[in-house]
C-alpha cells in the first residue's frame, strides 16, 4: 500500500529492485554477447548457495547442498538447465557427454586426456554449433587449466547399427503396458531402469546409439514425427563387456527386442561416419 501511493505522490512506477544476492550472482552468471561457454571455477561465489536456495534446483530429492556442479543456459538471461553431485572431479569426458551433449560414440581420445579434470559451473549459449562449443572449450582449457587441448573432426570408418524400415508399434505379448518400447538383452523386465520419451525416429534412435555407445544411421521412413516412451534397463550398456563375442551376443538380442516392438529393421556394418578426436599439442 505505501509503495502505491508513493507512487501516486511522484506519479512514477517503482520498480522493484534485483535482492542483493541476485544482483551479485547475475554479476558472475552471464554471458557476454560475443561468449558461446563460460566456466564459472570454484570457489564458488557465497550467493551461489542462496540460488540453489531459493530456485527450483531441479535434482531429486533435493539435497541439503547445492550440487557440485551446474549447468546453465543463456539467451540473454540465465536459465537453470541441471546440475549433479559426485566425487568432487568432473573429467572432460563429462564435459563433452554431459555439458555439450556429445555422446560417447562421437568422440575418442586418450582416457589421460579425457579425465582432466575441469570443476566448475558452466554456462552455454545453446542455439550454437557444435563446432563453435568445443573452439570456446578449447580456449577455457587453455587459459584455465593450461592444457592445449584441441578437438579436430575426423571420418572413419567404423562399426555402425543401420536403421531401416518404417516406425510401427507393437506391444511385446509379455509386456503389462501398452505405452513403451521397452529396451533389454536379458531376461524381460517392465519395471525399474531408466526412461525417456523421444518426439521423433531419429531422436529414439540417437538414444539407442548412446546406450550402446554406436553410431546409428538413419535411413527409415516416414513418419518421423511421433512420441516414443522408451524404458530400458542395465543390460543394455553393452559396450561396459569387455568379451567381443558376448557383446556382439547381446546386441544381437537388443536388436531383436527393439525389431519385434517397432517394425524397424537393423545391421551392423562398417560405414564412414565423422567422429571428434581429442588431441593435445604440446608445442
Amino acid at each position: 500500500y505505501a509503495k502505491e501511493t508513493i507512487e501516486k505522490m511522484l506519479g512514477v512506477t517503482i520498480e522493484p529492485e534485483l535482492t542483493d544476492w541476485k544482483a551479485k550472482f547475475n554479476k558472475v552468471y552471464f554471458l557476454e554477447d560475443n561468449q558461446v561457454l563460460k566456466r564459472i571455477a570454484p570457489p564458488f561465489i557465497p550467493e551461489r548457495e542462496d540460488y540453489y536456495a531459493n530456485t527450483d534446483s531441479g535434482l531429486t530429492p533435493r539435497s541439503e547442498r547445492p550440487p557440485d556442479y551446474f549447468i546453465f543456459y543463456w539467451d540473454g538471461e540465465i536459465r537453470r538447465g541441471g546440475g549433479g553431485y559426485g566425487s568432487g572431479k568432473n573429467p572432460l569426458k563429462s564435459i563433452l557427454r554431459y555439458i555439450l551433449n556429445i555422446n560417447q560414440y562421437e568422440y575418442e581420445g586418450p582416457e589421460g586426456l579425457l579425465e582432466i579434470d575441469v570443476p566448475g559451473d558452466w554456462i552455454i549459449r545453446n542455439n550454437t554449433s557444435e563446432e563453435q562449443k568445443l573452439k570456446a572449450l578449447e580456449s577455457i582449457l587453455t587459459n584455465e587449466i593450461r592444457r592445449n587441448i584441441r578437438f579436430v573432426k575426423r571420418t572413419v570408418e567404423c562399426k555402425a547399427i543401420i536403421a531401416s524400415g518404417s516406425f510401427h508399434y507393437h506391444k511385446l505379448p509379455e509386456a503389462q503396458n501398452e505405452q513403451y518400447v521397452l529396451m533389454f538383452t536379458g531376461d524381460f523386465i517392465e519395471r525399474g531402469g531408466g526412461g525417456v520419451s523421444a518426439g521423433t525416429v531419429h531422436s529414439f534412435l540417437e538414444t539407442f546409439g548412446d546406450l550402446v555407445n554406436m553410431p546409428v544411421i538413419d535411413e527409415t521412413e516416414p513418419p518421423t514425427q511421433i512420441r516414443i516412451p522408451l524404458k530400458y534397463d542395465r543390460s543394455v550398456y553393452i559396450y561396459k563387456i569387455e568379451d567381443s563375442v558376448e557383446r556382439g551376443q547381446k546386441l544381437t538380442k537388443l536388436i531383436d527386442n527393439i525389431s519385434r516392438q517397432t517394425d524397424l529393421r537393423f545391421e551392423v556394418e562398417m560405414r564412414p561416419v565423422e567422429k571428434w578426436f581429442v588431441t593435445e599439442d604440446n608445442q
